[in-house]
């Protein structure tokens, strides 16, 4: 009985002087024996272990291939991107909301004041400022837009060189990827599921451009421009055949300058983002 008693009070102490050492930031000589012999075991486990898979390689554990080296490449090859598109993609579409209401509203307002004027002198002087805001919200629109592509096209490209590092490393699985490695523009469509437009760079890439964001607002943009023309036409008493030209014109200036604005901000690219890892020809 004494001695089951000694015993009992010689592990409590033990027990207390483990706990006090943890209070204060010591670790318990023999917890942290046993826990740096589990990371030694756990290391040699981890160091000599292979992978089974048929379809992978077993390359020897040499200078070039470390056993840490594939864990940090599966970590950064991870699908990162989509977690960073979504915030851009309900921005973009709030911008075009905000401006689709700001014309829905330019409209019903001119129309009600087309019915107390009959498109008189007061309905072309509350429709040109009227259009003229409606224009520059649709400019400030597609100016953000544009911002937010480029910033997507840096993420893409991004994951694009992560993606070549990995390969570089284990060039057996570029079979298993369906999105690009190389980081030019081609390779960033490819990454972005519209690889076939860089097939034919000809009408087929023109359609796909009024299919975005940017594109279709351009139009909406341009038919604003081109009703501000044919008012300010009418404004000067010019004949109604001259209202539609001076209409044609403003349409066709602004949708000029919109695509060589949009084909810019895609072209001037940062020396960051310069291709490093250019795709083959063919």
């Amino acid at each position: 009985m004494a001695v089951s008693t000694l015993l009992a009070g010689q592990a409590l102490q033990r027990r207390d002087r483990g706990h006090h050492r943890a209070l204060a930031g010591q670790p318990d000589p023999q917890h942290a024996e046993h826990y740096d012999h589990h990371l030694a075991v756990q290391g040699a486990h981890l160091t000599n272990s292979t992978d089974d898979r048929p379809h992978l390689s077993k390359a020897p554990l040499t200078s070039q291939r470390r056993p840490g080296e594939k864990v940090f490449a599966v970590m950064f090859a991870l699908p990162l991107y989509p977690l960073c598109d979504k915030e851009r993609t309900t921005e973009s579409l709030s911008r075009v909301t905000i401006f689709l209401a700001i014309l829905s509203g330019g409209v019903i307002t001119l129309a009600l004041v087309a019915q107390a004027d009959s498109f008189g002198r007061t309905f072309i002087s509350v429709a040109i400022p009227l259009l003229v805001v409606v224009l520059f919200a649709g400019i400030a629109t597609i100016s953000r837009l544009n911002a937010l592509n480029r910033d997507d096209y840096r993420w893409v490209i991004g994951m694009n060189r992560l993606r070549h590092a990995y390969l570089d490393l284990y060039p057996e699985l570029a079979p298993h990827f369906t999105t690009s490695q190389y980081d030019d523009l081609d390779g960033a469509l490819q990454t972005l599921g519209i690889d076939h437009v860089t097939a034919g760079r000809g009408l087929g890439s023109a359609f796909h451009l009024l299919q975005t964001l940017p594109g279709m607002l351009t139009v909406i943009v341009a038919a604003v421009a081109g009703a501000i023309g044919a008012l300010a036409a009418l404004a000067v008493a010019v004949p109604p055949l001259g209202a539609v030209l001076a209409a044609a014109a403003a349409f066709v200036l602004v949708v000029a300058l919109m695509v060589i604005w949009e084909r810019r901000s895609v072209t001037a690219v940062p020396p960051s983002l310069l291709p490093r890892f250019p795709s083959p020809p063919g």
